[in-house]
């Protein structure tokens, strides 16, 4: 018969305690491994759910948009061409006084720019959408004969509203490079929306100043108006496609929301800036509502 020795049965319970409490720490670790890796499983599964939930909303938001514009877009063109084929009508059908064929014409003449307006519009969009990577075409441009140019084009839509815009140029007299179609477009839609958004009722005023810096070689160009203004939270959504302030939904104004995102498109590829100011500081130094556009355009200066 054996029998263990004091010093052998204190050994082997120190053993077989050290046994049990490295498998409670082992037991420990894997249990605290298991609950934070279940931690963090959750965690993920709750962001991409977050993110889920949020591009579904940003998609339902841009088809909202986009069918809002559709129906928008819709009414605008539908608009000129009932009132173009009208008064057509009366004219084909003699149903129109000699005296009032001037007036008629005007009519006819106002609504086909207004739709001009509207198709030029569509083709930007377009285009910018379809080509991400638009470069600018480089003409040799008169800058005063530009100006000119638009100011003519520019009396039918402003007498529509009875706006009266006053035109002030200095130094315009040298021929430089730029690409002049997206130039265009980026101050007749900024005029376009002083005339269309600015003013509730029909006459007001519409201030453009346009002045070219040889020395920098740029062109600086402000539209302003002393209209209703933008509001200082919507300003930051002016540019995005579709958008349509607060107060043109609610006056129900024509617009597709297009104007300005493609203002703030052409700009960047004209290599310029916009500013927008509303309300904003008068010469006089009072502050009132309106907007006030600033643009900065680089222009390439024609070697003598």
């Amino acid at each position: 018969m054996s029998y263990f020795e004091p010093n052998e049965i204190y050994a082997y319970l120190t053993l077989k305690v050290n046994s049990n409490s490295n498998f409670v720490n082992y037991t420990e670790k894997t249990l605290s491994y298991i609950f934070i890796g279940g931690l963090f499983l959750l965690l993920l599964i709750g962001v991409i759910c977050i993110l889920s939930i949020y591009q579904m909303l940003r998609i339902k938001n841009q088809r909202d948009k986009e069918r809002e514009f559709t129906a928008s877009i819709t009414h605008e063109l539908r608009t000129p061409l009932t009132v173009i084929r009208s008064a057509s009508d009366n004219l084909c059908e003699n149903l129109v006084k000699k005296e009032k064929i001037p007036s008629y014409g005007q009519l006819i003449k106002q609504q086909a720019i207004r739709l001009n307006s509207m198709i030029e519009n569509l083709l930007a969009y377009s285009k910018i959408e379809g080509n991400k990577f638009y470069k600018k075409n480089e003409n040799k441009v008169n800058l005063k004969e530009f100006f000119e140019t638009l100011k003519i084009q520019n009396i039918a839509l402003s007498k529509e509203k009875d706006i009266t815009i006053n035109w002030i140029f200095k130094n315009l007299e040298n021929i430089v490079y730029l690409d002049k179609d997206l130039l265009e477009l980026v101050i007749s839609n900024l005029i376009s929306n002083s005339i269309f958004h600015a003013y509730n009722e029909y006459k007001g005023e519409i201030r453009i100043f346009a002045q070219f810096s040889k020395q920098k070689k740029e062109l600086f160009c402000t539209i302003e108006d002393d209209g209703i203004g933008i509001s200082i939270k919507e300003q930051k959504y002016i540019y995005n496609s579709y958008y349509r302030g607060e107060k043109s939904k609610e006056y129900q104004e024509r617009g597709t929301g297009l104007g300005l995102f493609i203002v703030k498109r052409n700009v960047s590829i004209l290599g310029g800036k916009i500013k927008l100011q509303s309300p904003y500081k008068r010469l006089n130094g009072k502050i009132k509502p309106g907007c006030h556009f600033e643009l900065i355009i680089p222009c390439r200066i024609e070697k003598i």
